[in-house]
């Protein structure tokens, strides 16, 4: 069974973990800084949602260009932010297709390790899975 029914669903628990994130956190000046972008592309549902340091914009407005791109199901997504996704092993599969220059990608990563924590209690609060 998919974790989220729909795609509004993904927006309100992605869109507000990430607005959450950066309203809380000091990675919002650390994405200002490195001048990073990034949109996350879901399927199954279909979503698109696009990241700066001051604001989260999702649905088709999201459109934009970005320097990271991550394209997934939106169950691997929830994996991913659950941090029980073995990324090397899904970017190896293409289930998980990133585009961006890989320095950034790389520091990305050591960025996200607020989001992770942050995640578990998010899901609580919206009914998801987080085993």
């Amino acid at each position: 069974m998919p974790v989220f029914k729909d795609e509004e669903q993904t927006y309100e628990v992605f869109g507000g973990l990430w607005r959450e994130v950066l309203a809380e956190s000091k990675l919002s000046e650390k994405i200002r800084k490195t001048k990073l972008t990034m949109k996350f592309i879901t399927r199954n549902p279909d979503s698109c949602m696009w990241i700066c340091h001051d604001r989260v914009i999702t649905g088709p407005e999201a459109d934009h260009d970005a320097v990271i791109t991550m394209e997934l199901p939106a169950d691997m997504a929830h994996e991913f932010w659950l941090d029980k996704l073995n990324l090397g092993t899904a970017l190896s599969s293409n289930e998980v297709k990133v585009r961006g220059p890989l320095p950034k990608l790389m520091g990305l990563l050591p960025m996200l390790k607020f989001v992770y924590k942050k995640y578990p209690a998010h899901c609580e609060k919206h009914g998801l899975p987080t085993e």
